[in-house]
């Protein structure tokens, strides 16, 4: 839920893809599930060859093996994970693009950035 209007925030395929991996049975009440990001999804895009982490995700709307369209909604965003579920973070979304070549992070602003003019 978004904190300002309660309402569901939709979290969105930054392109296509294929889902490589879900999880969405985190409890704040498991001290073993701390350290993840709590609900999260991984996605190939080949594309672009890159991965996307997408955490602290509510409900999962995808699941491993499902092909995915950039701007598809893949989640609502939530509060789960060991930070993001105390009272002093602000809801939001835990976004990481890798690069295949080495796994180092990509800027995801010119992804976006272009993805918008489409």
């Amino acid at each position: 839920m978004d904190d300002v209007t309660a309402k569901p925030v939709e979290v969105l395929a930054l392109a296509e893809g294929i889902v490589l991996s879900t999880f969405s049975d985190w409890k704040k009440e498991d001290p073993s599930r701390e350290i993840r990001g709590g609900n999260y999804v991984w996605i190939c895009h080949p594309a672009l060859k890159a991965l996307s982490y997408y955490a602290h995700l509510e409900k999962i709307y995808v699941r491993t093996g499902d092909r995915v369209q950039g701007g598809e909604t893949i989640a609502t965003l939530g509060r789960s994970g060991k930070s993001a579920w105390l009272p002093r973070s602000p809801t939001h979304l835990h976004l990481m693009i890798l690069s295949f070549e080495d796994m180092r992070p990509l800027d995801p602003f010119p992804l976006l950035r272009s993805s918008s003019h489409n």
